[in-house]
């Protein structure tokens, strides 16, 4: 009897009209853009949800416009143009003043940029813009701060041979860059040292212009509110003498080598990597794509699926495909055993070298799309997160459609594309290798991994 009701209801159930969705559309939201009078770039979205208020903002420059001598220098700027004070209040009354009105306000510092960010309820707004204008304008650069500042970079540079991931990272764009480059340079106790309030004093007036800022606002205000407090702020700044200074070009690419970075550890950090491509590069929508089989798309990539999941060889492993204004890395990372080391490398070569001989099959190539094409509409999901799109797509000098083209083009790219984009890009035989461990431990020495061999001698930490 049980099993003719289980019967019936299947059937009851079989005759049920299939359910049917309209397919998804999604549209890329815009900002409003604008060119403030001081000649400062300007990205608006209203949002009433809450009574907040949101500013962010990219200005060109960054650690690549560091003295040689002074390498180091943007990050300790960027720490004191927020713990610095100002000329009319110390690092204390802006700290007080932040925190009785609940304020946020940070600023940064990357290769290429000098970054700020600002938030608030909508009626402590003014305020905290008031302060950012202080600093900008007119920062006091406090030396009992610089001297604390400088200590703890200081302390860093002690300790910075304690971590395996920051030796590789560090020693890998060291070889391929040349430490005579900002992309390779990387701060020592005698260029931080030396660093005075006059050296951010005159980095800061090489940097902060309006016409080289971009900004993103967004919240609890309408557009012609945003604009007029945007303009009252950044009016009377005084413009920049002319573009950035051009950077020295990124060196010819050096020969492959093996670079061993002695640790005692029971584990071989791994990073296997060439000079790449530059920003806006006409393949990038297939590198894209490339990049996600190959190995940054964790549980689906080839990397993970051998080295991780069929081998065993490694918890985390991926792949990257930087695009900076110059040359970027195409590199594998990963961490194994001291005893698997050889063999997780040969693994993550022969896997990269597959890439290279024939195109990925349809199921790859659409859970790739499928990632990438469905991971995008998470970037707007704030009208802060729009504006700051808008706004990154403008200062990185991308097309204005490039944001509403993206998941059109990558829709495009063929399995042949991909294949054409490796055979061009992917060249492991020119790679360079870094290995931070134990190398007594290693299943093979180094010699034997068809490269000439530098064995770095690393300080200890204190």
């Amino acid at each position: 009897m049980t099993f003719l009701l289980l019967l019936l209801a299947g059937a009851a159930f079989a005759k049920e009209p299939a359910l049917t969705y309209p397919p998804l559309e999604f549209t890329v939201p815009h900002a409003t853009r604008t060119v403030l009078s001081s000649g400062a770039t300007a990205f608006l979205a209203e949002d009433r949800e809450f009574p907040l208020v949101y500013l962010s903002g990219s200005i060109r420059g960054g650690a690549q416009l560091e003295p040689a001598d002074r390498i180091g220098l943007a990050a300790i700027y960027s720490t004191l143009l927020r713990s610095g004070g100002t000329r009319t209040r110390t690092p204390d009354e802006v700290e007080d003043f932040l925190d009785a009105h609940g304020i946020s306000l940070e600023f940064g510092a990357s290769q290429e940029v000098i970054t700020f960010s600002l938030s608030a309820l909508t009626t402590e707004f003014d305020r905290g813009l008031n302060i950012l204008g202080e600093i900008l304008t007119s920062p006091r650069f406090d030396g009992a701060r610089l001297s604390v500042s400088k200590s703890q970079h200081l302390e860093g540079i002690l300790r910075r041979n304690d971590y395996p991931g920051a030796i590789a990272r560090r020693e890998i764009r060291a070889a391929l860059y040349g430490i005579a480059h900002p992309y390779g340079w990387y701060p020592e106790t005698d260029t931080l040292k030396p660093i005075s309030r006059s050296d951010l004093r005159e980095f800061h007036k090489m940097l902060i212009f309006p016409d080289r800022m971009m900004v993103a606002m967004a919240g609890d205000l309408s557009i012609a509110d945003m604009t007029a407090k945007l303009e009252k702020i950044f009016r009377g700044m005084r413009r920049s003498p002319g573009p950035i200074p051009v950077i020295t070009p990124v060196r010819p690419e050096p020969p492959p080598r093996t670079i061993v970075a002695p640790k005692s550890l029971t584990q071989t950090t791994i990073i296997l990597g060439h000079l790449g491509v530059t920003r806006h590069e006409p393949d990038h929508f297939a590198l894209e794509i490339l990049n996600q089989i190959w190995g940054s798309g964790g549980w689906t990539s080839r990397l993970f699926a051998e080295v991780r999941s069929k081998r065993g060889l490694a918890y985390a492993i991926g792949s990257t495909i930087s695009e900076p204004a110059d040359r970027g890395l195409i590199a594998v990372y990963t961490e194994t055993k001291s005893s698997t080391t050889a063999e997780t490398l040969a693994a993550v070569e022969d896997i990269t070298k597959r890439m290279r001989e024939a195109p990925p099959g349809a199921d790859e190539m659409a859970t790739a799309k499928s990632f990438l094409i469905n991971s995008f509409i998470f970037n707007y999901r704030s009208a802060n997160a729009v504006a700051t799109q808008r706004r990154d797509e403008a200062f990185y000098g991308y097309p204005a459609d490039w944001l509403d083209r993206y998941r059109a083009r990558i829709d495009a790219v063929t399995a042949d594309d991909v294949l054409a984009a490796a055979r061009k890009h992917l060249r492991p035989e020119a790679a360079t290798l870094v290995l931070v461990g134990d190398e007594r431990k290693f299943d093979k020495p180094p010699e034997s991994f068809g490269r000439p061999v530098t064995r770095l001698t690393l300080t200890p930490s204190p």
